[in-house]
């Protein structure tokens, strides 16, 4: 009976392994395109513009930005196919998110894809490079800092989707990316982001793009009253402006008691003599306590 006991407590169930750290299941909610709660489409502000490489007619920058996926961006050039997205100003940038179709595009769909970043087309970096086998769906460009210059392969950023063998590439040095909590991607502020098609399925020519959605940070509603020490500012100038309001409002029902309504001209006129009837004090008082000098003249004519 002691053997058998000893033997069934060996055979027991293995205890589960931790997970790794850096494979920490990231947040699905920041990557759902129709899910607007904690981002926004940055890529749609006003001023921004959209350029290609290359593209067939009726297959461009509106076909490229259209929520329907039925419409497509046809390169029509040699690789590496590129679209270019300029801000109006300097604007952060979380993630970028792209629709791809192999089933329906065959050899013209991406399967490697890169995102640089910069300030203007002189000085821009790679952030951001994924190679995919077979790409289907919504596939997600973090811009975070944490991923800017760091080196890892992760798990896909897609609804419920374990890795699927596409390789997530970040390029420079930095740490491994990925918030594991949400609303809490910082992205990287830019004035331009470039898209680069740098190869394409079985070794096709020119590509073939459904949609690209270029997602920021939701703006805080507390920002617009201002938070720290801009708020701390802002809010003092209010409250100087309402004391300088309220004494010309006193200073105009305190005359238009006395006569008829007084307009702003007359009021500061009032001002203006009341400055100089205080210079004039002012002038004659210090007349009064100094004692008056003897001219040179008088001081030589009084000597005999």
């Amino acid at each position: 009976m002691e053997v058998h006991a000893v033997a069934s407590t060996s055979h027991s169930a293995p205890e589960p392994r931790p997970s790794s750290p850096s494979r920490k299941k990231r947040p699905r909610r920041i990557y759902d395109v129709d899910d607007r709660s904690t981002k926004v489409d940055v890529g749609s502000t006003p001023g921004t513009s959209w350029t290609l490489s290359s593209y067939k007619p009726g297959s461009g920058v509106a076909e490229l930005r259209s929520a329907d996926l039925t419409k497509l961006w046809q390169s029509d050039g040699n690789q590496p196919h590129l679209i270019n997205i300029q801000f109006a100003r300097r604007t952060c940038v979380t993630h970028v998110s792209i629709f791809l179709d192999v089933k329906q595009d065959d050899s013209y769909t991406p399967t490697k894809i890169a995102i640089k970043a910069g300030t203007n087309y002189h000085d821009l970096t790679p952030v951001r490079q994924r190679t995919f086998d077979t790409p289907q769906g919504w596939k997600h460009f973090s811009m975070t800092p944490g991923t800017v210059d760091a080196a890892s392969e992760e798990e896909d950023e897609e609804h419920g989707e374990a890795d699927d063998g596409e390789n997530d590439q970040t390029l420079g040095d930095g740490e491994e990316g990925g918030s594991d909590e949400e609303g809490e991607q910082d992205g990287i502020r830019v004035w331009l982001l470039q898209v680069c098609i740098l190869a394409n399925h079985l070794n096709g020519k020119d590509t073939h793009i459904r949609r690209i959605v270029v997602f920021g940070p939701k703006t805080n509603p507390t920002s617009s009253t201002g938070t720290g020490a801009a708020g701390t500012l802002k809010r003092t100038r209010d409250v100087s402006l309402d004391a300088t309001a309220n004494s010309r409002s006193k200073s105009r029902t305190a005359v238009g008691n006395n006569g008829s309504d007084v307009t702003l001209a007359q009021l500061l006129a009032l001002q203006t003599q009341a400055d100089a009837q205080g210079a004039e004090e002012a002038a004659n008082a210090d007349a009064t306590s100094t004692p008056p000098r003897r001219s040179a003249l008088n001081l030589f004519g009084s000597v005999r």
